[in-house]
C-alpha cells in the first residue's frame, strides 16, 4: 500500500516542478484502473477502525464544515451583522484530497458523489433548522433559567456597577443576553462574557463564570436569527443568495483540486 501512496502523489501536481512527466503518469494510472482494487488508498490520513479511509468524514471535516460555517454566518448576520466571523476560505488542499479527486476509484466516487450532493444535502439541513426554530429558541431561553437568583460581576469591566444587577427571572436574563447583541451589533465589544461572572445574593462563593454561557449565547443567535429569516417576506431571496455564495466557495475548492490533477 505504501508504494501505492507513492505512485499516486508521483502522478499529481502537488510539490509544483518535477524531473518527472506527472501529467503523463497519472493518465497512464488512470488509463488502466491502477487504484481500482485499492478501494481508498487506504494508507493515507483518515482512517477507520477496519484500516480503511473514511472518505465521508474526511469530506466533512475539510469541506462541508466549511460550507455549513459560512451558509450559518451569513444567517446570522441578517439578524445580527457583527456577532459572526466570515470563515475563512483557504486555497491549501490535504494531499489525502489531492490523489482521491485525481483517480478513478471507489474513493475518489465517493469524494465527488459528496461534492455533487452538498448543496442540496445543505439546503435540507437549513430547511430543517427553519422548521425547529421556534422551538428550539424557547428552549434556549429556558436554559438561561440557571442565572436566575444571580447577581452579575466583573472584576474589569463594570466599575460601581458590578454586583448591582440582580437576575429576578427569566426576563431578565434574556434582557441581558439582548442587551449584550445590541452592544456587538453597534460594534461596542469592550464587555463580553469573559469579562464577567455572577454569584448568588447570598454567597461570594457559588459562582458561575460569563464564558460558560457561550455556547447558549450562539444558539439563540442562531435559532432567533433563523426565527427572523422566516417572519421575512425576502426569505427565498436571502436564502438564495446565501447559497450561491456557497456553491462559490464549493466552486473554488474543486478548482483547486483540479490544478492539482
Amino acid at each position: 500500500p505504501d508504494v501505492m501512496l507513492i505512485i499516486a502523489i508521483f502522478g499529481i501536481n502537488y510539490y509544483g516542478e518535477t524531473s518527472h512527466n506527472s501529467h503523463k503518469l497519472k493518465r497512464l494510472l488512470n488509463k488502466y484502473n491502477f487504484f481500482e482494487g485499492d478501494p481508498v488508498l487506504n494508507t493515507t490520513l483518515i482512517t477507520t477502525s477496519n484500516g480503511r479511509l473514511d472518505v465521508k468524514n474526511l469530506f466533512e471535516r475539510d469541506y462541508r464544515s466549511l460550507v455549513r460555517e459560512y451558509i450559518k454566518h451569513s444567517i446570522i448576520c441578517t439578524r445580527y451583522k457583527n456577532y459572526s466571523e466570515k470563515p475563512e476560505v483557504s486555497d491549501v488542499v490535504r494531499i489525502t484530497n489531492s490523489i482521491l479527486w485525481s483517480y478513478k476509484s471507489p474513493g475518489g466516487d465517493l469524494l465527488r458523489a459528496e461534492f455533487n450532493s452538498l448543496i442540496s444535502n445543505m439546503e435540507k439541513e437549513i430547511e430543517y433548522y427553519l422548521e425547529i426554530a421556534n422551538k428550539e429558541l424557547t428552549k434556549v431561553d429556558n436554559t438561561l433559567n440557571e442565572l436566575i437568583g444571580y447577581k452579575l460581576f466583573s472584576d474589569s469591566k463594570l466599575g460601581k456597577r458590578s454586583g448591582l444587577y440582580v437576575i429576578n427571572d427569566k426576563e431578565d436574563a434574556i434582557s441581558l443576553v439582548k442587551h449584550y447583541l445590541k452592544r456587538v451589533d453597534r460594534g461596542i465589544c469592550n464587555i463580553g462574557p469573559e469579562h464577567v461572572y455572577f454569584n448568588t445574593i447570598n454567597s461570594t462563593y457559588n459562582g458561575k463564570l460569563g464564558n460558560t454561557l457561550n455556547s447558549k449565547i450562539d444558539n439563540y443567535v442562531f435559532y432567533s436569527a433563523l426565527l427572523h429569516l422566516n417572519n421575512r417576506a425576502s426569505k427565498p431571496i436571502i436564502l438564495s443568495k446565501i447559497f450561491s455564495g456557497a456553491r462559490n466557495i464549493i466552486e473554488k475548492k474543486k478548482r483547486n483540486l483540479d490544478n492539482l490533477a
